[in-house]
Parts: C-alpha cells; sequence; structure tokens
C-alpha cells in the first residue's frame, strides 16, 4: 500500500479548521447580538459593528485591506 499524499492530510485539516470556525461564527454572532441589545440597547448588533465600535473607541487597529 503507498503512503498518502501529504494534500489529502491537508485537505481534511483544512475541512475540520474550516468547520471548527463556522462554529466560533456561530456563537461569535449570538454574544455580540447579546451584548447589543443588552448592553448598547441596539438590536442586530454584529461582529462588525463591535469591530467598528473597537476601532472607534481606539480598543483595536483597523484591519488593512489589500486592494
Amino acid at each position: 500500500m503507498t503512503e498518502e499524499p501529504k494534500v489529502f492530510a491537508m485537505l481534511r485539516e483544512y475541512d475540520e479548521s474550516k468547520s471548527k470556525l463556522r462554529a466560533l461564527e456561530e456563537e461569535l454572532n449570538k454574544e455580540c447580538a447579546a451584548y447589543g441589545r443588552d448592553v448598547l440597547g441596539l438590536w442586530g448588533f454584529s461582529p462588525n459593528h463591535l469591530r467598528q465600535r473597537l476601532y472607534a473607541l481606539g480598543l483595536t487597529k483597523k484591519e488593512q485591506t489589500n486592494g
């Protein structure tokens, strides 16, 4: 039996990481919505809103985009 190419293992690792990231995104969305509603009195507060708020308060650096 021949050894499996490295690319197969990389694809499995990628799929696993993508799944974990999706779960984290869902949890982050829920927490941001709860924070916006309960603390700020805002509905529909998203991670992007939180990022903008932190940037405006000087608590994080603005993301750099290519292009």
